[in-house]
């Protein structure tokens, strides 16, 4: 017999409760939801679909610098995203500035624990550009989002 089963019987349901109030007295019940949940939620990932052919559309760090950043000052600021570079080659423009400041605000660091550099922010906005191209679907996403490979 099921879980499912043994809470739909009566007979069922009032033996598991009691042997839920015998292990956590005063508490029983409520564990055996918790255990109901969980294996519910189990049977849930067991059915579900197989997730091996997908793959996450961009980083988090590319989701965020190429993505949430600039799609954040395009809300606020109501331009478009877009940095320039000066006669030396070096990105400018107010929505390098705007990145550049909130990351140190917001304590962002690169994966090896290091600020971001200039050069690889325009190259996480550019991989973001081309994976939204690709995913049309990451455009408005705010979570990291699985595409098929």
């Amino acid at each position: 017999m099921s879980l499912n089963e043994a809470i739909n019987n009566h007979f069922q349901n009032t033996w598991l409760l009691n042997k839920a109030w015998a292990t956590w007295p005063g508490h029983g019940e409520q564990r055996l939801i918790q255990i109901h949940s969980a294996l519910h939620d189990l049977d849930k990932m067991l059915t579900a679909p197989d997730l091996r052919s997908y793959s996450y559309g961009m980083s988090l760090e590319v989701q965020l610098l190429g993505l949430t950043l600039p799609t954040t000052f395009e809300t606020h600021f109501g331009r478009p995203y877009k940095i320039s570079r000066t006669a030396n080659q070096t990105p400018s423009g107010p929505a390098f500035r705007f990145t550049m400041e909130c990351l140190p605000l917001k304590k962002v660091l690169n994966s090896v624990g290091r600020a971001f550099t200039a050069e690889t922010i325009l190259a996480h906005r550019n991989q973001a550009l081309k994976a939204i191209k690709a995913h049309p679907e990451l455009a408005i996403a705010r979570a990291p989002v699985l595409v098929r490979r």
